[in-house]
């Protein structure tokens, strides 16, 4: 069991000996204010902070083809099961550490437009998404960070009661993308044009999130100093358990619990779990 010293909000409650994650929803006082937030901080859509989508190393991206997450929870008078499952295209592969590095870039790019946002999302040229990454300017990195975009798009994630729709105050049952379509400079939008720069269509329910502010700002510097990439994603998880700052005086998890949200391989020597 991990247990983590903080405060935290959550309206969803469990039982306290069994200390499994808590589902996050922000409540209205504890999201986003409408002012301008800090230069180098970006707004990131909050289930897709506390649920897995991306693997944390090269080798667990080559030879993973799905993560799940299962869990059982108190909502109201009810008990249900809960789950979220990330299922990668076979020949487009996993998303990568890159592939999560690319979309940080992306949400960046998105925080800085103005609200409503609306698709296709201008991402501007590949230099300047490398640029963002810190990147050289070469060939192989702008036909990576393509090769990153496209294999979002083509991944699918299915949630039942786990992926939290804002505007609409429920809990989906669904099978839906982060990222419907990319079309890039040369290629035909949809209305038979041909494009300019390169664009975006986001999914529709994290689109949806976006616009109805149901987003946690990181510090994106502070995200790029982190090189281990299990630190920075436990910052974007453990973010949003902190943010709202409830009665709570710690975070409690199951390593189990942990591993699965992560993504990381669970072991069962404590001395590797730690290391």
């Amino acid at each position: 069991m991990v247990s983590t010293r903080k405060k935290t909000k959550s309206v969803t409650r469990q039982r306290a000996n069994s200390a499994p994650s808590k589902q996050v929803v922000l409540l209205e006082e504890d999201e986003e204010s409408t002012e301008l937030i800090p230069q180098g901080t970006i707004r990131s859509e909050v289930n897709f902070l506390a649920y897995p989508f991306f693997a944390l190393s090269r080798k667990d991206a080559a030879h993973r083809l799905k993560t799940e997450y299962h869990t059982t929870i108190e909502r109201g008078d009810e008990r249900l099961n809960v789950y979220w499952k990330v299922s990668a295209n076979p020949e487009y592969g996993y998303p990568s550490p890159f592939d999560r590095k690319v979309h940080k870039a992306i949400e960046q790019i998105v925080s800085n437009l103005e609200r409503p946002i609306k698709n296709p999302v201008p991402l501007g040229s590949l230099y300047h998404i490398a640029q963002l990454l810190n990147l050289k300017d070469s060939g192989r990195f702008y036909s990576n960070i393509k090769a990153a975009i496209q294999r979002i798009v083509t991944t699918s994630v299915e949630s039942k009661r786990t992926f939290y729709d804002k505007g609409k105050k429920r809990w989906l049952e669904a099978t839906f993308h982060l990222y419907d379509q990319a079309v890039f400079v040369g290629e035909a939008l949809p209305n038979g044009e041909v494009a300019d720069t390169n664009y975006l269509f986001l999914g529709n329910w994290y689109l949806d999130n976006i616009n109805t502010r149901y987003v946690k700002p990181l510090d994106f510097t502070y995200y790029r100093s982190l090189k281990n990439n299990i630190a920075s994603r436990l910052y974007e998880l453990l973010g949003v358990k902190f943010y709202g700052m409830g009665r709570h005086p710690y975070i409690r998890y199951r390593y189990s619990t942990l591993c699965q949200l992560l993504p990381v391989t669970q072991y069962q020597r404590p001395s590797k779990a730690k290391e």
